[in-house]
């Protein structure tokens, strides 16, 4: 088992004890956003279109994805299901790809940068800017189950028959929960701070 990261201008670093890491791509790639290991690839996506592909996590292959608005597209997030790798990111920008390599440009039916994706249940959900919710259950045609409202919905996951995706707004945070990703609820206390992330192990979020 080994441990991956991504982040901005180090491309990606792997761990086997999660305390000793090592850049395993090259280096001063464009910020890298996420990165996900499914159908025997391992994909990382981010800004400028950018993605990175390898077979074993040693050796990488530099990739583009889809930016038809010919503007410079940060990709965000990635989620893999029904053996498709779905990804979001600015102006409701999103791709599919079979193979991790080869992707196509899907219309996401919204403006809004979105910054959080997960497959669950069997459909994708993906979460951004002004509380954008929008939910897919083959990752081509796509519906709207909440927007318009204050705040930044940063990520989302799914645990236990929940979807809970984090919330940002101003200098104060929530969480929006779910059983079926189309019927939402939000959390929060007075003066609890922003959430960027949100996590499930042993049985505690």
């Amino acid at each position: 088992g080994r441990y991956f990261a991504v982040g901005e201008y180090s491309g990606v670093f792997v761990s086997s004890d999660g305390l000793s890491w090592s850049n395993a791509a090259p280096q001063g790639v464009a910020r890298l956003m996420d990165i996900v290991s499914a159908g025997g690839i391992f994909v990382a996506v981010g800004r400028d279109f950018q993605s990175l592909t390898s077979t074993d996590g040693g050796t990488w292959t530099n990739g583009t994805l889809p930016h038809p608005l010919n503007v410079a597209t940060k990709y965000n997030a990635l989620a893999y299901g029904q053996n498709r790798f779905v990804a979001v990111g600015t102006r409701g920008q999103v791709s599919t790809s079979l193979t991790g390599t080869n992707w196509v440009s899907r219309f996401l039916g919204t403006i809004e940068h979105m910054h959080g994706a997960t497959y669950a249940d069997q459909q994708w959900v993906a979460v951004g800017r002004l509380r954008e919710i929008v939910a897919s259950t083959n990752g081509i045609h796509w519906t709207t189950y909440n927007s318009l409202d204050p705040g930044i919905l940063t990520a989302i996951h799914y645990a236990n028959g929940l979807f809970v995706a984090a919330n940002v707004q101003v200098a104060l945070g929530s969480l929006l929960i779910s059983p079926d990703g189309k019927v939402w609820t939000e959390y929060y206390e007075i003066g609890c701070p922003p959430f960027y992330a949100v996590g499930h192990g042993n049985g505690t979020w």
